[in-house]
């Protein structure tokens, strides 16, 4: 005998839409069956909860403010402090200076700490739409992104918050992406 046929599909078709009546056979089907008539509730319970229309509340202007500050201001790459500490082994403290700094020039250099010595630091922007030319690494070199971003010849696209490291020996072209500038760190080993 043939296990009878469950008609789960039709089950979820009605509660997405249930203005449109069940076919006789499924209503008789869920009569004789518990396991169906249970799913055709919980069914019923969750597209309910997925077409409900209600509209966003909007937020409080003060809230908007705030958060375009945030986003715009000089405190808008607080969020890197711990990443750039541990990107150039430098403290805390030292990580929020330099980040509080970071519109007062183009390129200026980055301090580093014991585990960096052996290499130089920069922060640098990058215009969208400008970029390097195809370079040669002669010492590994590694690039943190804090704003914008940037796609280069190699297949790589960094945003806000991602690293890239370049070994010795490699080399590639780059540009930086279009909306705002690109602001990255660069920290280039010496050969």
């Amino acid at each position: 005998m043939a296990p009878p046929h469950h008609p789960k599909e039709a089950l979820v078709l009605h509660a997405l839409s249930p203005e449109s009546p069940l076919p006789e056979e499924v209503r008789v089907h869920l009569l004789s069956c518990r396991s169906c008539a249970e799913a055709a509730k919980d069914f019923a319970s969750a597209a309910s909860l997925l077409l409900r229309t209600e509209a966003p509340a909007a937020a409080p202007d003060r809230v908007l403010l705030a958060l375009r500050e945030v986003m715009r201001g000089p405190r808008r790459l607080e969020r890197f402090g711990g990443q750039v500490a541990a990107f150039l082994d430098i403290d805390a403290a030292a990580a929020r200076t330099l980040l509080a700094g970071a519109d007062t020039s183009e390129d200026w250099p980055a301090p580093t700490g014991p585990r960096a010595a052996d290499a130089l630091a920069t922060l640098c922007r990058i215009q969208p739409g400008s970029g390097l030319e195809d370079h040669l690494h002669e010492a590994p070199e590694d690039t943190l992104v804090l704003e914008g971003g940037f796609r280069d010849s190699a297949g790589h696209e960094l945003w806000p918050g991602e690293a890239l490291t370049m070994p010795a020996g490699s080399h590639h072209a780059l540009t930086a992406l279009p909306g705002v500038p690109c602001l990255c760190l660069v920290l280039a080993r010496l050969p």
